[in-house]
């Protein structure tokens, strides 16, 4: 019994370390990337909204800019 505590303790360490690392991550990405992420989780709220039968709540944000769209096609 005290082994399956002790593994537990021993997993959630580890999620929580690499959940620490992930959001390290995210935040030091540039702030255009960060807007195209925006975009691109408005878009598939739209979809899902779409496929639920729901009206649009918002809107989804267009980029202009050719600098956004050169690298939204990575």
């Amino acid at each position: 019994m005290k082994n399956k505590a002790v593994d537990l303790g021993t997993v959630l360490t580890a999620q929580l370390r690499a959940k620490k690392d992930w959001r390290r991550r995210q935040a030091a990405l540039p702030f255009a990337r960060k807007v195209e992420i925006v975009v691109c989780l408005q878009k598939l709220a739209v979809e899902i909204g779409a496929v639920m039968g729901r009206k649009p709540v918002g809107m989804v944000w267009r980029l202009t800019s050719g600098k956004f769209r050169k690298s939204m096609s990575r």
